[in-house]
């Protein structure tokens, strides 16, 4: 097997820090924690099974706080190669997250009732697959370049991380403050399970039962595929890195 050259220079490696990123991500665990504990005065769930809806607080506020101080966590001073993946998974994260919170705020604030399930599913699926794809190029390629496995994985965390966390943030945010607007354009299988339920508080149901989980769906499938298609980059760098060894800077022709 060819032997794989570095890019990047270990010897000695360079520890950077990101003290502007550790503070907002310390930012962002005490501001999911409110937002989570806002829910039950903003929407209090006297209508439905109280046990059920602490379950759902705690258990999606808890993943959100734990990926959060894990993401704390490596973003203590590192080597320069894992500098290099933190910055393009925060850089792409961050360009990720202004599309699905366009997403967001169009599919509910935009986007006709009667076209929400259809619409709302292909766009779903696009913005996905499109994310996807890339990051796997993205953390092949850092992976590839580094010759470093685990910063090409490094890259779908800390998009998985900041993609979900902002739209968890901002959707929670849209349903506290535009409710009154959400619950009069509900799309029909909303309506008809509601009127199954046999409540008479459409905005705590629709909150609890419709919409909380889907703001920790949104944290959850990012983080997990997201780190994934890390993997499978990485798996793409590894087997360019066999066929093709990385140039050494300054050779060639």
């Amino acid at each position: 097997m060819p032997a794989i050259t570095r890019l990047v220079p270990t010897s000695p490696p360079a520890s950077l820090d990101h003290p502007r990123l550790r503070w907002g991500l310390a930012g962002s665990f005490v501001g999911s924690l409110l937002l989570v504990g806002w829910s039950f005065v903003r929407f209090p769930p006297v209508e439905g099974p109280l046990e059920r809806y602490l379950a759902f607080a705690v258990g999606g506020g808890g993943i959100v706080c734990g990926a959060i101080a894990l993401g704390l966590w490596a973003t203590h001073p590192r080597p320069q190669i894992a500098a290099i993946a933190l910055r393009r998974g925060v850089w792409f994260g961050g360009l990720c997250a202004v599309l699905w919170i366009a997403y967001i705020l169009g599919t509910h604030l935009a986007l006709a009732d009667a076209d929400k399930p259809t619409v709302g599913r292909v766009l779903t699926l696009s913005l996905f697959g499109a994310e996807f794809l890339i990051l796997v190029l993205l953390s092949g390629y850092t992976a590839w370049q580094t010759c470093d496995w685990w910063s090409g994985s490094q890259i779908g965390l800390w998009t998985g991380l900041l993609v979900g966390l902002l739209s968890f943030g901002t959707l929670l945010l849209l349903l506290y403050s535009q409710m009154g607007f959400l619950v009069q354009h509900m799309n029909s299988g909303e309506l008809a399970a509601f009127a199954q339920s046999g409540r008479r508080d459409r905005m705590t149901w629709f909150f609890w039962e419709e919409e909380f989980a889907g703001s920790v769906g949104y944290f959850v499938p990012q983080l997990v595929l997201a780190a994934a298609c890390g993997g499978l980059g990485v798996a793409l760098g590894r087997a360019v890195a066999v066929v093709r060894p990385p140039v050494q800077p300054g050779s060639g022709p």
